[in-house]
């Protein structure tokens, strides 16, 4: 008899749900009551952060947490980032607790004798008329609403997916990456023929690149699977430190514009040419969609502030690469990880001279790394962040999602003067 038979005869213990949650909540409320007491961002915080006892603390408190999260996504077979963003961590939690409530409800159905296929395949933007059902894994977000938090809220369902009117439909084939660029601006090394063939065709007709690979077959030239930018970054330099730093406008007192059009694309890019210093943020979407794309570029420089909409001049994009592989213009970006990622993958956008703010407070060893606490410590602004897993498809933007996504970018480049 294997470990996993039990012994005839023998009785399998019965749970008791009410009599776990009994055991459960005191302690909940416990360690709510526990985390209350520590110390909240800001000049407390700072202040125990002085105290080697405390930072010694805190260090064995966070490795603890972090095999907990990793122990926890790998039981659903999903990894974990060596040393995650705070926002990629809290991402992966409510993913990891996404899937594990979805599992608990879906067998909760099949023991209660519910067919969740029965019904039909409505459409998107169509609403059966079957009761509204609360799903497990909305456990996971708040229980109540106001209405400044509706465009968080909002069913994304109703939203129609943006992907289906790009000239390029999205292919999920596995493949290899290929590059995206058919020109590219500030090259010290022209690109590949094929490459600038096969992209011209994918950029003019929408043809799927597994597809035209396919076509190929053996005379695929391998030097298009390189990355095209990597002599003009190796040979960018490292900005030079300096002493200037130049205050900050407020959020307010600084003009925004949404660009939204071919035209506004345009004028937007003739003013960031003059500009010797922008700050760069990007919203994803990914819940509802295999790869995920990018759905909002924010820009700042010293006297604007930019809100793109690249669902409105996808095929534009590209003309970004004017801007931001100029090796002459510093981009400022927090955490580019995933947003060097996003560029390239959906719009062959390539950022030569890249200043990340993360990767400087972790060079001069702050206490914490996140955009949230720079801000917090540098310009003493708490960003809003209730919109940090909203659903960015969303058009027109309301006014607060708006003022959220300039915030990411608005203070970023007075940050870059101060770690300077």
């Amino acid at each position: 008899m294997s470990n996993g038979e039990s012994k005839a005869g023998a009785e399998i213990p019965q749970l008791d749900i009410s009599q776990l949650c009994k055991q459960i909540l005191p302690v909940t409320v416990g360690s709510i009551r526990s985390s209350s007491s520590l110390p909240s961002a800001g000049e407390s915080y700072d202040f125990y952060q002085t105290y080697p006892a405390f930072t010694s603390f805190q260090r064995r408190v966070n490795d603890k947490i972090m095999k907990i999260v990793t122990d926890l996504n790998a039981l659903h077979g999903r990894a974990t980032k060596r040393e995650p963003l705070p926002d990629d961590l809290v991402e992966s939690m409510l993913e990891a607790n996404d899937q594990i409530l979805e599992g608990v409800g879906n067998k909760l159905d099949e023991a209660s004798g519910i067919n969740k296929d029965a019904g039909p395949i409505m459409p998107d933007g169509q609403i059966t008329n079957a009761k509204e059902k609360i799903i497990a894994a909305s456990w996971n977000r708040r229980s109540t609403s106001t209405i400044q938090d509706k465009s968080k809220m909002k069913c994304a369902e109703t939203i129609s997916k943006p992907q289906l009117l790009f000239r390029e439909k999205p292919d999920n084939t596995i493949i290899p990456f290929v590059p995206r660029l058919f020109e590219k601006p500030h090259a010290k090394k022209p690109l590949p023929e094929q490459l600038v063939k096969i992209n011209s065709d994918r950029h003019k007709t929408g043809k799927p690149l597994s597809m035209i690979l396919k076509e190929l077959g053996s005379q695929i030239d391998t030097s298009i699977y390189s990355h095209p930018y990597e002599e003009e970054i190796k040979s960018c330099g490292v900005p030079s430190a300096s002493d200037n730093v130049t205050e900050y406008k407020a959020l307010d007192d600084t003009p925004l514009s949404v660009v939204e059009s071919s035209l506004s694309f345009n004028l937007m890019m003739q003013e960031l040419r003059e500009e010797s210093e922008l700050a760069v943020d990007l919203e994803h979407h990914r819940y509802r969609s295999y790869q995920g794309f990018t759905c909002l570029v924010q820009i700042s420089s010293r006297q604007k502030d930019y809100i793109l909409d690249p669902l409105a001049v996808w095929e534009d994009m590209y003309k970004l690469n004017e801007v931001f592989a100029n090796p002459k213009i510093v981009k400022i970006f927090h955490g580019s990880r995933n947003d060097m990622l996003w560029l390239q993958r959906d719009f062959g956008v390539y950022v030569v001279n890249l200043f990340d703010t993360f990767f400087a407070a972790k060079k001069l060893d702050l206490a914490k790394k996140s955009l949230d606490y720079l801000l917090q410590h540098y310009c003493k602004i708490r960003l809003d962040k209730r919109f940090q897993l909203a659903d960015w498809r969303m058009r027109p933007i309301p006014p607060n999602m708006l003022r959220y996504a300039r915030q990411d970018t608005h203070y970023l480049l007075y940050v870059y003067d101060r770690l300077r």
